[in-house]
């Protein structure tokens, strides 16, 4: 996949990325960066993806962790661990319902995560293994 060209605009904003990088502050730019590598990283896993994946299938009820463990058949400390990186970067929302918590697309990130997953649908069948 080519990279953009540093003077193209970015697709939401007319301004160049190059203009809009260096109006950043350097620490907000550190503070910035580690956010990105944490949303990377969590985005990195593959059972992270499919997990995003079934969660954004169930958009009303939400999905619980016990039918996450069962369908994708994994543990329960292993579904949590996962639940604990989208969590910590806003990707999906928590409910607690008696002994089982239910998980919902963060409604203020839901946008980002259409993209992302319509990304990895999307691509090509010749990238697959």
């Amino acid at each position: 996949m080519a990279s953009p060209t540093p003077h193209r605009p970015h697709p939401r904003s007319s301004e160049p990325v190059v203009d809009r990088l260096s109006a950043v502050p350097p620490g907000e730019l550190n503070a910035r960066a580690d956010l990105a590598s944490d949303f990377f990283k969590a985005l990195g896993d593959p059972t992270r993806l499919r997990i995003l994946y079934l969660i954004a299938s169930q958009p009303n009820a939400g999905i619980s962790s016990n039918s996450l463990a069962n369908t994708l058949g994994l543990s329960a400390p292993t579904i949590t661990h996962h639940m604990k990186k989208l969590l910590s970067v806003d990707l999906v929302t928590r409910r607690k319902d008696g002994r089982w918590g239910y998980y919902s697309i963060n409604p203020e990130n839901s946008e980002t995560v259409t993209e992302v997953l319509t990304s990895v649908l999307s691509m090509p069948r010749s990238h697959l293994h």
